[in-house]
This record gives C-alpha cells, sequence and structure tokens, in this order.
C-alpha cells in the first residue's frame, strides 16, 4: 500500500486504502499557480476539523497531497493550469528532454512537503510562526489568518497574540 507524506504529520492516523481509479490518466493531478493563491485542506479523519497541509503562491506547482483526501481552494481571485497525468507521461515520453523541467519541479514540491514536516515537528508555536516568516514570508500577508492559525496549529487568539509580540 502507498503511503503519503501528510500521514507524517504529528497526530495524524493512517490512511485507509485508496482505489486505483483515482488515478486515472484524465484526471488533474497537477496545477500550476499563474497568480493568485491557493490553500490545499486534507480531510480526514472526519471526525475532527480540516487539517491546512499546504499553502501555495504564483509560480508554484500544486501537486495534489491525496487524490481523494485533498481539496484544494483558492484563496483570492487567482488562475492556475491543470495537468493531468496523462498529459505529463505523454509529454515526457515525446519530449525528453522535459525531464529536466519535470525533475525541477518535483524537487521543488519535495522540499516544500519536507519543509511543512520540518514545520510541523517544531515544538513551540513561536518557532513554527518564525518558521513560516523565514522560509514562506508571503503567507502571512496573502493568507487569512484563520488558515495561517490551522497551517501552524494554533488558534486564531493564539496567533494574533503572536504577531502583536
Amino acid at each position: 500500500m502507498r503511503t503519503y507524506w501528510i500521514e507524517n504529520l504529528p497526530g495524524m492516523p493512517s490512511l485507509p486504502p485508496c482505489a486505483a481509479r483515482y488515478n486515472r490518466p484524465d484526471r488533474a493531478s497537477v496545477f500550476f499557480v499563474e497568480n493568485g493563491y491557493f490553500v490545499e485542506y486534507f480531510e480526514y479523519p472526519f471526525d475532527r476539523n480540516r487539517t491546512v497541509a499546504l499553502l501555495y503562491g504564483p509560480g508554484e506547482f500544486i501537486v495534489r497531497t491525496h487524490p481523494v483526501y485533498s481539496t484544494i481552494q483558492a484563496l483570492d481571485k487567482a488562475c492556475a493550469a491543470e495537468f493531468s497525468y496523462g498529459d505529463i507521461f505523454r509529454t515526457l515520453r515525446n519530449f525528453p528532454e522535459a525531464r529536466v523541467h519535470y525533475r525541477a519541479v518535483r524537487e521543488m514540491h519535495l522540499e516544500k512537503v519536507a519543509d511543512r514536516l520540518r514545520m510541523a515537528g517544531l515544538e513551540s508555536a513561536e518557532e513554527r510562526l518564525r518558521f513560516v516568516r523565514e522560509r514562506q514570508g508571503w503567507v502571512l500577508k496573502k493568507v487569512p489568518e484563520n488558515i495561517v492559525a490551522g497551517y501552524l496549529g494554533v488558534g486564531a487568539g493564539v496567533l494574533k497574540d503572536m504577531r502583536n509580540l
């Protein structure tokens, strides 16, 4: 069974198996953010609030955390180009030089995921806020406070207090 990075977040349970039909060749699997900002929510387990998985800005590629439990939502007026699995594999097959770009996009995504896991592993909310300020400063300027609070794993009131320090 395939494992997903989101299972490594503190407090996240193991995921149930995912049917193969969700990874069809015609299903959009990657989005390029041309402008605007997006949040990816993770909607499992169902007995608690959804988890803010990742935040994306212009020039970034959105790669869904999970084919079933991920929800992508625009935070403002945004534009994104979508790519299906089939489009990606067809391009790689027909244009071997595209592998360089594919690897670069993959590395950017893996780095973003590693940063998210590193941030989630920090002990205090202040350390997590400092980490976001240093690595994704735009998040604190462009993303609504309740979503930033969820991303940091704190309440909105706690975030407001931390920002005022």
